[in-house]
């Protein structure tokens, strides 16, 4: 994605002033905003340093905001931390993290194990930090390419380190991927590996101009041609300015990343195909739940939502939504109060206030609306209108409401938060499979809300072959979710198996198809169908090569359809991929076992254990190898450490009751 268009480093450029192009004046014509050279195919994104030619001053500031602070190595120097070592405990694990300054200068995260039966002490070199720093940091591991988050964030306001968002529910330790999604929001676009969900040949550090401006690379081949536009008098269209769009496409620029919520991909789209001017509904919709404390409850990310809620938005864009041919510049929009450019701390209230004043100013007759006191440049309009809040989804962090309103009287605590309805928050007509993809993800991802699968069972409904054809990612998927693995099998067999692997051919950064081709492989592998199970793991994995949980599940049919041999080399070729997939280590282990090799089995049980000590699976195996040692003893402490993070495990009562005769005889 990054690709850079010839050298980029020039002494000099020709001033922005000339006119040696034709395009419209800003008030006479509408242009399509599809006219922007940089939606071509061969625009390419040439980094912020380019752009640092020509605009060295915006540069400097831009570097100083959120954006600009959004993703950078793991030192020391851009850390908000000021507590080394910080300390974590799970107990819900009972694992405890310590976060440190290593001898080579990057974090490094200890994680010790408290279990009273096992011992495990493990350290990981961290390589990046995401987040400003205004609320919080995060931190990342790059191994051979691919990308993980780390068990320990900075709450910056509350100054205490605590585990990140979601992992006091699932702690995935060192394991949880860092997706298209995620990193296209967190960062500039970086340079993705086909046919993965979480590697990456190159990654940017930041957000950076590109993001809002669109690619910059035709942008520089005609500025270096001496080819420029007088931008006081008409728009450049090698690249985008996003003051010039229509103010639906403005907030799309913004939306794209402060609309966090359910994103739904079009067909065939991809979360690197928006660009800056593009109509976002075109590339993904995206679903917000509202529920009866909607008003008071919001996520981190939404402030484009809360915005177009406050009849500051509404009123001064009725005319401008109606009709997007009249004159576009005017209007309220993000940009409006912010400045991209400078980071809000460096910007004072008196700025703000200002904006407000601009509308709300006492020599407007009727807009004082302040019953505290007259307002005065010196007013403090954000303290009232625009109070901070703690979000929903993120722990320890309070923001400003951007839903601008008068001061309301909070509601009850005992009142009965109520589901309302799933909406499209940036597109008023979504197709009907689209609609049920964002109950089944709303459901997956977020909330296990049963009205959810209910209202995707009836936009799913088929009465035909070619209703099903049509409809079958989506349904794989809703099945797949309600565990219900027997309708897979039917829906696959009434289209022919032949026919739907034929149909899973599409390759792209959705991985759309082969995630259907999983999961239909996963419901013929609980069905027992080995044959037709291997067939669709097997298509999962040409699909998306690098997508580790894919080979694994390919190399366990393998295993299945009587071929260990073979599975061991999936299995070894996917550790040697991938250093951190655990599941490739215990089951290399596992095969070893059976091979009666000792040694190597040990050696990839161990690798297993230490990335991750608290898997069931490896534990197990691990048991199993010290019995074949003559050890029931050491087995046994393996198998009592399982059975305090699940005292309900079967295979783990069993083995217990075993090993406990054993050692007792």
């Amino acid at each position: 994605m990054n690709k850079f268009f010839g050298p980029l480093v020039f002494l000099f450029f020709l001033s922005c002033t000339s006119d040696r192009t034709h395009t419209p004046e800003l008030s006479s014509e509408f242009v399509e905003p599809y006219s922007y050279l940089n939606h071509s195919d061969t625009a390419r994104y040439v980094g912020m340093q380019a752009c640092r030619q020509c605009h060295e001053n915006i540069y400097q500031t831009f570097i100083q905001t959120g954006m600009g602070k959004s993703w950078k190595p793991a030192i020391k120097e851009y850390s908000a931390a000021d507590i080394f070592p910080g300390k974590v405990t799970d107990t819900s694990t009972f694992l405890e993290y310590e976060m440190n300054i290593g001898d080579s200068g990057f974090l490094v995260i200890k994680e010790k194990s408290f279990s009273p039966f096992i011992r495990h002490e493990h350290y990981q070199t961290l390589n990046y930090i995401v987040g400003s720093g205004q609320h919080t940091n995060s931190h990342l591991i790059w191994r051979k390419g691919y990308l993980y988050q780390a068990p320990m964030t900075w709450y910056a306001q509350k100054k205490i380190w605590d585990l990140p968002p979601g992992f006091e529910v699932v702690n995935s330790r060192f394991s949880r991927p860092i997706g298209h999604e995620c990193i296209t929001c967190h960062n500039a676009y970086p340079d993705p590996v086909l046919g993965s969900e979480n590697k990456y040949k190159k990654i940017p550090h930041g957000i950076d101009c590109e993001r809002c401006h669109g690619p910059g690379s035709i942008h520089v081949a005609l500025k270096k041609q001496g080819i420029v536009v007088d931008t006081s008098k008409k728009i450049d269209y090698s690249i985008v300015n996003p003051s010039k769009l229509p103010i639906d496409r403005q907030m799309d620029v913004c939306q794209r990343c402060h609309l966090q919520g359910n994103a739904v991909l079009a067909e065939g789209k991809t979360f690197y195909d928006f660009k800056p001017g593009m109509k976002l509904s075109d590339i993904m919709t995206v679903f917000l739940p509202k529920f009866s404390d909607s008003k008071e409850n919001f996520i981190m990310a939404s402030h484009a939502d809360r915005l177009k809620q406050s009849k500051c938005f509404k009123e001064s864009n009725k005319n401008q939504l109606k009709n997007s041919l009249k004159p576009y510049r005017y209007g309220m929009t993000c940009i409006t109060c912010h400045n991209p450019h400078v980071s809000v701390t460096q910007t004072r209230n008196q700025y703000f206030n200002t904006k407000c004043l601009n509308c709300h100013s006492s020599s407007k007759a009727g807009n004082i609306f302040c019953k505290k006191n007259n307002i005065s440049p010196s007013s403090d309009c954000i303290h009232c209108h625009m109070p901070k809040s703690h979000s929903s989804d993120i722990p320890h962090v309070s923001i400003h409401d951007h839903f601008i309103r008068k001061p309301e009287k909070a509601p009850s605590i005992n009142e009965i938060k109520k589901f309302l309805a799933l909406v499209a928050v940036n597109n008023p007509k979504p197709d009907t499979i689209t609609r049920a993809l964002g109950f089944i993800q709303q459901y997956e991802k977020f909330e296990n809300r049963k009205e959810f699968l209910d209202s995707a069972f009836l936009l799913l409904s088929y009465s035909s072959k070619n209703e099903l054809l049509k409809k079958y990612h989506a349904l794989v998927y809703y099945y797949y979710v309600k565990k219900e693995f027997q309708r897979i099998v039917e829906i696959t067999h009434t289209l022919g198996t032949s026919n739907v692997l034929d149909l899973l051919k599409n390759i792209n950064f959705s991985n759309r198809d082969a995630w259907t081709a999983y999961r239909i492989g996963e419901a013929f592998y609980q069905l027992k169908e080995p044959k037709l199970c291997l067939d669709f793991f097997r298509k999962a994995h040409e699909l998306a090569p690098k997508i580790s949980s894919f080979h694994a599940k390919y190399a366990l049919a393998l295993t299945l359809n009587g071929r260990p041999g073979d599975a061991l080399t999936e299995y070894l070729a996917l550790a040697k991929e991938n250093p951190m997939c655990a599941e490739a280590f215990t089951n290399a282990g596992f095969i070893f076992m059976g091979m009666k090799e000792w040694q190597k089995s040990k050696e990839y049980l161990k690798r297993s254990y230490i990335l991750n000590p608290n898997d069931d699976i490896t534990l197990l195996n691990l048991a199993a190898w010290h019995v074949s040692m003559n050890q029931s003893d050491s087995a046994l402490i393996y198998i009592k450490h399982l059975l305090k993070l699940f005292p309900q495990h079967k295979k783990g009562k069993k083995v217990y009751e075993f090993l406990n005769k054993k050692t007792s005889i």
